[in-house]
């Protein structure tokens, strides 16, 4: 690894590149960088064990990177981090040499794909490249879109991965951006962009929201902002009644759960999917507006009863020869005994168990069929008195 020390020492030496020739510099630092990438390829093809390689893999693509990133906070310093407006010649030198290895390191990256981890961090000069390219991208995503839609929140939300890259190099140990990240940034908005261009110039606003919705949930932009959003918008669309509120979440959860979602997308990996966590919060809110639905229903029902004098086992009796009489039709008796237990109450007993009902519903005793028998008889007395009818007497 000397010949990668000394090619560290030699490109971070303070007069290296103002030492260069005029006419030949850039071919100078091609040549260097062309140097390493082969000797450095021939170390890692000359290396047996995996685990070996892995390590010299990491350790020169880090401080191939360490030199880069040097480089570039010199350039940022004399340039003020723009690509394109070279402030000096010594700017120029430093951009070409940043280029340059980025290349090296995508070459890298690229050649041994199994020693490379998808954390691996990325050159201040490269996340600040892609930093530039996705503002752009977002932009003309916007443009595409009519006015009264460029500015919806939601889309703001949407496009927020492509100013939320650090831009200056000082950010970068805090908010290290990785391979990974930026692969899953560039796949995002070119489907986003590729999106846009199909959405048809007529759309609606609530439209445009719905569809944008689904995008995200098939890019799988799990940031938590979004997630806030939605949950505040449902928030504000209120039903009359708990029940058509639950209703109309199931609505919104049938639309959620039907949507697709491109395999190995996450803009946090580490997190619940989008779709996942929309699915829950929906859950979670029906069986809170079903629970309140019963609360409602069961305020509103009266817990009043009838009050008999009837003893359990005449209450029984008196249902039994209603139905074998053809008076109560009912022909579910396990229903109809439950609706008399929870609406009935007996001389002793004001709630009344169904089961006792049905049990001495089919299993009379003489002495109760004998007093409901009278208790009839009260009642034929009492009509005969009311209406002294002949055709009443026997």
């Amino acid at each position: 690894m000397e010949w990668l020390s000394d090619f560290s020492r030699k490109w971070l030496a303070p007069h290296f590149l103002t030492s260069l020739p005029e006419q030949s510099w850039q071919e100078l630092l091609a040549e260097d960088c062309l140097m390493l990438e082969t000797s450095l390829s021939q170390a890692l093809l000359a290396t047996e064990k995996e685990k070996q390689a892995h390590r010299l893999f990491t350790a020169s693509y880090h401080t191939l990177l360490q030199v880069s990133n040097t480089l570039f906070e010199k350039y940022y310093a004399l340039s003020a981090g723009s690509l394109t407006l070279l402030s000096s010649p010594t700017s120029e030198r430093l951009l070409f040499s940043c280029q340059q290895l980025d290349s090296l390191l995508s070459l890298l990256v690229s050649r041994f794909p199994s020693l490379t981890s998808a954390q691996l961090p990325l050159s201040y000069f490269a996340w600040h490249l892609a930093s530039q390219q996705l503002q752009e991208k977002s932009k003309a995503i916007a443009f595409l879109l009519p006015e009264s839609l460029s500015e919806h929140p939601l889309l703001t939300l949407a496009l927020y991965p492509a100013y939320s890259l650090p831009t200056q190099p000082v950010s970068l140990p805090d908010q290290p951006v990785s391979l990974s990240h930026l692969s899953y940034l560039t796949r995002y908005f070119e489907y986003l962009y590729a999106w846009a261009q199909a959405l048809p110039a007529s759309v609606q606003s609530a439209d445009f929201e719905q569809a944008l919705l689904c995008r995200l949930i098939l890019l799988n932009f799990n940031h938590l902002p979004v997630l806030d959003y939605y949950t505040h918008a449902l928030g504000q669309l209120t039903e009359p009644t708990p029940a058509l509120q639950a209703e109309r979440l199931c609505l919104h959860l049938k639309t959620i759960r039907q949507q697709a979602e491109l395999p190995g997308m996450a803009y946090e990996p580490h997190q619940p999917s989008l779709k996942s966590w929309l699915s829950e919060w929906l859950c979670e809110e029906i069986t809170f507006c079903e629970q309140k639905a019963r609360l409602v229903v069961a305020s509103q029902t009266s817990d009043f009863k009838i009050q008999t004098s009837l003893s359990v086992s005449q209450l029984a009796y008196f249902f039994r020869l209603t139905t074998d009489s053809g008076i109560i039709t009912n022909s579910n008796l396990r229903e109809l005994l439950s609706f008399a237990a929870r609406h009935l109450s007996t001389r002793h007993t004001g709630n009344v168990s169904a089961e006792s009902l049905r049990i001495k519903f089919y299993d009379t005793e003489s002495g109760t069929k004998a007093s409901l028998k009278d208790l009839l008889q009260k009642m034929l007395d009492t009509l005969k008195k009311e209406n002294p009818d002949t055709r009443l007497k026997r």
